[in-house]
């Protein structure tokens, strides 16, 4: 069953992202290069309303890039797509590794914190690139707040975190894994040693598929009775909302900064009790023996 009246979102969308902008700014004193849209929810048609109020990035599940055109490309490389052709529409997508993702919500509930931390370092190796093969952008994302009450054997997960980040620090040392943020990733700092890596040397999608990391679709949202009847409700505040002059605001402010240019800031870091935990992680290349052994 779908609502009874088709819901056109064209300007809504855009007010969501806007105000959502203009939020944060307050909050932060800047304005955001990235989004983790609602449940990690994309389709193509949304991605010039990103790119035209300068987000530079988003991230979703990479059950939507198995989906996408092309499809099945790898998970560990992050995709340019085109919202109009143009580059000013353009948004860089990131897809979380589930099983990455899932193991620390998931599976190490029942590990000692440092056998887990342990477990996780190996499996990122796995996906270590042969030597002369370009770096890996592994995205790890999950509810931040619900993991850690269920870690039988480590209390809210305190022992993990440290043995994780204390194997990261390692790693970086010897330049076989380094995390960064997404912006750090995309503008380079030589400080670190992380190269620039501009939307126009990725690899392009010619369609985002349209869903969420809940099971690459929308059905959580639609379909039963009283779900149909709060998106006719959603229809009759859109339509009210399209009589208020709300959007002829958005474009103003959007008019605005495109003038002013775009500000990064560093959007996924540390902060275990936020709303979504998160790890961008680059896999450099793969070691000997020897130096796996020393890092690890």
């Amino acid at each position: 069953m779908t609502p009874a009246q088709p819901l056109s979102l064209s300007t809504g969308r855009e007010c969501s992202v806007v105000k959502a902008i203009e939020y944060y700014k307050e909050k932060f004193g800047q304005a955001p290069s990235g989004m983790w849209p609602g449940e990690g929810s994309v389709a193509q048609e949304i991605i010039p309303i990103f790119g035209s109020n300068g987000i530079r990035w988003i991230a979703t599940d990479e059950k939507i890039l198995a989906r996408s055109k092309p499809s099945n490309q790898p998970k560990f490389y992050p995709y340019g797509v085109y919202g109009n052709g143009d580059e000013m529409d353009s948004v860089v997508v990131v897809f979380r590794d589930t099983e990455l993702s899932d193991k620390i919500g998931f599976t190490y509930q029942n590990f000692r914190g440092e056998d887990a931390a342990d477990d996780f370092i190996k499996s990122i190796l796995n996906y270590a690139p042969n030597e002369g093969e370009p770096d890996r952008l592994l995205t790890v994302i999950l509810d931040g707040e619900n993991a850690w009450e269920w870690y039988r054997q480590d209390n809210d997960g305190k022992e993990f975190l440290h043995a994780l980040y204390r194997k990261l620090d390692a790693l970086y040392d010897t330049r076989q894994i380094v995390s960064v943020t997404m912006t750090e990733y995309m503008q380079g700092n030589p400080k670190r040693g992380v190269a620039t890596h501009p939307i126009s040397s990725m690899r392009k999608l010619d369609w985002l598929y349209p869903g969420s990391w809940i099971n690459a679709n929308f059905d959580t949202w639609i379909g039963e009775d009283e779900e149909n009847r709060a998106w006719n409700y959603l229809l009759t505040a859109r339509q009210d909302l399209g009589l208020s002059g709300l959007h002829s605001l958005i474009q103003s402010l959007r008019s605005r900064r495109r003038n002013k240019g775009r500000v990064g800031v560093q959007s996924v870091g540390r902060n275990v009790r936020c709303r979504r935990f998160g790890l961008v992680l680059v896999v450099w290349h793969r070691p000997n023996s020897s130096r796996r052994r020393q890092a690890v």
